[in-house]
């Protein structure tokens, strides 16, 4: 999977807005955000498939966060965002 496929549909304002929403520690989720467009396998960030039937990964967010997301065609949709 190429980082420059897999972002394609979501660019960085529409991101951090997303994440400013939220209440726990935005940066990290941002920096996380930008080292998986330009690596999503950095060993930083532990991206991998979390069930082996559906396409659901999982990607780390700083040491206490982590998020889900559907990979679907060449877009993920990261649905849920937490500890």
């Amino acid at each position: 999977m190429a980082a420059s496929t897999v972002y394609e549909k979501y660019t960085y304002k529409a991101v951090s807005q997303a994440l400013c929403s939220t209440s726990f520690a935005n940066k990290d989720a941002i920096e996380a955000y930008q080292i998986f467009r330009s690596n999503p396998y950095h060993p930083s960030l532990h991206f991998k498939r979390i069930d082996p039937q559906d396409p659901i990964y999982s990607v780390g967010i700083g040491r206490r966060y982590r998020a889900l997301g559907w990979y679907e065609g060449d877009v993920i949709r990261w649905y849920w965002i937490g500890a």
